[in-house]
Formats: structure tokens, sequence, C-alpha cells
């Protein structure tokens, strides 16, 4: 974290990671669909504490989870990680620091980073931008760095909110039920309102099944069902280790 400003002829350093970088966009859109990290967490069966090092970067993102993921929020895998590149490619770039000091940021491993992180006290980390301790770069002091291209395609990340009682029942929905919406989808015929109008009365039966099915907003051309059909088999190993 830091704050402030510094003068200084030497180049204040940063360091941050890929996994750093993902954690912010998980952030972003965590809060966008109005979801606590504890929720967020359950929606994918991860502790709160697991969920919640993902998005410090302290633990390296499964491209499972963000396959699935963008599957729920109808975003194509490849924008997730295009931004992710640009964003890395941005910051590595940055000749200055938000406090107009000279500075350089450097990506460095995944693992390296998490060990940084793990094995440093606080003491070791700066407070303010600092030449004799390591400046990490992480959450919104990372956001600080972006361009406003790159943070108005962060907002792009998800325009879904979902409500808490829409939240309750996806964290209960099983695999079976996952499928069924993977079956509606299919069948639906878009109208001009869009799939939430589509009468899938009959094909879903249960509270959890017709909560993610309504929280669908686009059109099926976006790659939700492969998302929604990973998550079923992601649903169905959770529902195998239980018995």
């Amino acid at each position: 974290m830091f704050f402030g400003s510094f003068e200084d002829s030497q180049k204040i350093e940063y360091v941050t990671s890929l996994s750093a970088i993902s954690g912010l966009m998980l952030t972003h859109i965590r809060k966008a669909m109005n979801i606590a990290q504890a929720d967020m967490g359950k929606l994918f069966n991860m502790s709160h504490a697991t969920y919640r090092s993902i998005e410090k970067g302290e633990t390296a993102i499964n491209a499972d989870f963000i396959f699935m993921l963008c599957g729920i929020i109808e975003k194509k895998f490849s924008f997730y990680f295009e931004l992710l590149e640009d964003i890395a490619n941005h910051l590595t770039s940055v000749e200055k620091d938000p406090f107009n000091n000279e500075c350089i940021v450097n990506l460095i491993p995944n693992g390296d980073f998490q060990k940084l992180l793990n094995n440093m006290s606080s003491d070791d980390f700066a407070i303010a931008p600092s030449i004799d301790k390591i400046n990490i770069l992480i959450d919104q002091d990372m956001y600080l760095f972006l361009s406003p291209e790159l943070k108005l395609r962060m907002l792009q990340l998800t325009d879904k909110v979902i409500m808490k009682d829409q939240v309750k029942e996806i964290i209960k929905i099983t695999s079976d039920e996952v499928e069924d919406v993977v079956q509606a989808l299919k069948k639906s015929e878009l109208d001009t309102n869009g799939l939430n109008s589509v009468n899938h009365a009959g094909t879903l039966s249960s509270a959890s099944a017709i909560a993610l099915y309504s929280t669908l907003l686009s059109p099926i051309g976006l790659p939700v069902v492969a998302g929604l059909g990973l998550y079923k088999a992601y649903k169905k190993s959770k529902e195998n280790k239980k018995k």
C-alpha cells in the first residue's frame, strides 16, 4: 500500500504479478455483481479465505475457474485474458507512478510473488513510495496506475447485478440443476426482450435453476453454454467427493 509523494533522483521500483492483476479484475467483477467475497467463494465451493487470497494475488487463479466465471458473467474467455495481458503490458511500460515519481514496475512469477507476500513481515513493505523497501502493487493501488482506457475496459468486464436472494439459491445449485439450465438455454427462442422473458415453465423446476437462468442477460451467442457445462462438471466432481 502507498500514499503521498516522494522526491528522489532514483526510480522507485514496484513489483506485481499476473495473479495480482487477475485478483484486481476479480474484485471489480464481484463488486459489479454486488456479491460478497464469502458468497463468491461459495458459488465455486471455495472457503472465504481461499477466495480472498485469490483476490489479493496470494493464490494463483485456475483457468477452469475463470472459464466458469466467464460463462456466468457472459463474457468471452479471451476478453478476460486479453485485458489481463494489456494491463500487464501497460504496467511494465509506465515511467511515472500516480504521484509523478519516476518508477519501474517489474512483473515477477506468481510463485515468487506469493512467497514474497507470505514470507515477509509488514515492516518489509513500504507504506509510501520507497527506494529502500519493497513496493508491492496490488488491489486499488494497482488500479491507480491504469490508463483511462483500461479502467473503462475493467468496467466492461460485467454489467450484471445478482440479487441476494438469487445468490443464495445459486450457491445451492446441483450439477443436475446446472444441466437443466443448459438445456433450457439451448431450447430458448429469443424475443425482443431477451432471455429473461422466455417462458421456461416445465423446463426448470428448482428455485436454484430458475435463479441462475434468470441472471442471464445476453443472447446465447456468448460462450454461456460452454462455461456452464464446465460448471456442471465441477459441481459433479464436488458432489462425488462428498459421497
